[in-house]
């Protein structure tokens, strides 16, 4: 696996209001599935799991779907949304999270102290 440079992804990052509008319709990185370095690694998986950066949930839900405990946070409103709808009943414990959302403090509502 090739690690990516930090000084590209500091170089190449873009701003929130950027994230934002890509979500203004399909977000190009959502293939509706998790990816396949993911899947090819889940028996290393152990709980629980923070999904930072979880986008539409997909990650979070596939290892929610092994059993283990999830947590999902993103900065944007609009890929926290779409990550609940996604949700199906009986996968459990897990959560979405925006880093906006009111409740959002260390050691409530399922978050990790």
């Amino acid at each position: 696996m090739t690690l990516p440079n930090s000084n590209s992804v500091t170089s190449q990052s873009v701003d929130r209001a950027t994230f934002e509008n890509l979500y203004g319709g399909p977000a190009p990185w959502d293939i509706g599935r998790p990816q396949p370095n993911l899947v090819a690694i889940a028996d290393r998986i152990t709980s629980p799991v923070l999904d930072a950066g979880c986008g539409t949930g997909e990650h979070a839900l596939f290892i929610a779907s092994l059993g283990h405990r999830v947590v999902g946070i993103d900065f944007v409103p609009e890929a926290i949304r779409r990550a609940r709808a996604k949700r199906p009943s009986g996968i459990s414990p897990w959560n979405f999270w925006s880093r906006t959302s009111p409740s959002w403090t260390a050691g409530a509502s399922g978050l990790p102290a």
